[in-house]
């Protein structure tokens, strides 16, 4: 029996995610046939896609409102094209906004097919209420991180970890890291990493640039995607009046293997930094409506997966008005002075995410649930 499977990743966090799962399922069933929402790794992976997820790249309260005609249209689109699909499961990978309503609308229309959640709703962080759509709407939960397993289980909801993708993924592929001890302070590579969203690397990379007048002996380079193309990158340079940047485009782990320091906009890639063992700092500037919105939302006190992690501050977190070149100096200034506590913390980190809780391989998991072998 071919297993059909849809996956939705609306973003370019779930896109690597979803290259990551559906080489785990094509491995464990040959025969599977996966269509979906994404990007270039699921592509990579032998995904079918069927919308790129750069038509689906909008964030925040001002942005989402500005685009609700088109968001609107994505819905009925996402909807015709499951229909149309006769799947097995939905898997819907974070993206929640888009997702859990998508989520809600499958189990009231089509109930044989089974909705899978992979990587949960951060209801640690905000949004709380999202538990009862999960609760009612979604067969399988599968987490990321294994706190998450305990705190779903307050609510009568089983959730399961079967380990962090990128721990796998980091060591399968073997990046070798600099000893980012030994980095000269005379003379540093530093990784700028604006985002993956057009609207914060407009905000933060001239922010970011703005850092190379303090240092003219070190090298910076950007981490690009060339969803937006290098022409994109360039003229921001251009327009930033600065020299001697280079761009590296879709590359992002060797990038930073590489690199002595990181300057990471919040986001999954504050997690891939310290997993690569690299000393970073954490910006993030968003317009000040949708700032004032998120932050009285907000139920914890850090934005970078490393300090949520914890439960402690050991990346600096530099936001809104603090997100600026003199202040993003003083920090890596003391990072690469004394970057041992960072490089600490990093090891606990790995520590929890190495979890005795984990269960089977997800692929596994995921066939079992559907019922299929």
């Amino acid at each position: 029996m071919s297993l059909r499977i849809f996956i939705i990743a609306g973003e370019a966090s779930g896109d690597m995610y979803g290259g990551l799962l559906a080489e785990e399922l094509r491995a464990h069933r040959p025969d599977v046939h996966i269509s979906g929402w994404g990007g270039g790794q699921m592509i990579a992976a032998g995904v079918e896609i069927l919308r790129h997820i750069s038509s689906l790249s909008f964030m925040g309260l001002t942005e989402v409102l500005r685009r609700a005609i088109s968001i609107r249209s994505l819905f009925r689109e996402c909807r015709l094209t499951i229909t149309q699909g006769n799947f097995d499961a939905i898997i819907f990978i974070d993206f929640p906004g888009f997702n859990l309503r998508m989520a809600k609308w499958v189990k009231q229309y089509h109930p044989h097919m089974h909705t899978i959640q992979y990587i949960s709703p951060k209801i640690w962080a905000w949004k709380e209420g999202r538990v009862r759509i999960i609760k009612r709407y979604i067969d399988t939960l599968i987490c990321i991180f294994p706190f998450e397993i305990d705190l779903y289980r307050r609510y009568g909801i089983t959730a399961y970890y079967c380990g962090h993708p990128l721990l796998a993924h980091l060591d399968r592929i073997n990046v070798q890291s600099r000893q980012s001890e030994e980095a000269s302070p005379r003379h540093l590579d530093v990784a700028l990493m604006p985002g993956s969203r057009k609207q914060e690397i407009d905000r933060i990379l001239p922010i970011m640039l703005q850092l190379s007048q303090y240092y003219p002996e070190h090298d910076f380079t950007i981490g690009g995607m060339s969803l937006f193309g290098e022409d994109y990158y360039q003229s921001i340079i251009d327009q930033a009046g600065v020299l001697n940047i280079k761009i590296s485009m879709d590359d992002n782990y060797s990038l930073l293997a590489q690199s002595d320091v990181a300057i990471n906009t919040s986001g999954t890639v504050t997690l891939e930094t310290a997993l690569l063992n690299i000393p970073q700092i954490v910006v993030y500037k968003a317009k000040q409506l949708s700032y004032v919105i998120g932050k009285s939302l907000l139920r914890i006190e850090y934005i970078s997966l490393p300090n949520i992690l914890l439960d402690k501050r050991v990346v600096p977190e530099l936001i809104q008005a603090n997100c600026q070149a003199e202040m993003i100096k003083q920090s890596m200034d003391h990072i690469i002075k004394n970057p041992t506590i960072q490089l600490a913390g990093y090891q606990e980190i790995r520590e929890i995410l190495q979890s005795n809780q984990r269960e089977m391989n997800v692929a596994i998991l995921i066939c079992n649930r559907i019922g299929l072998k």
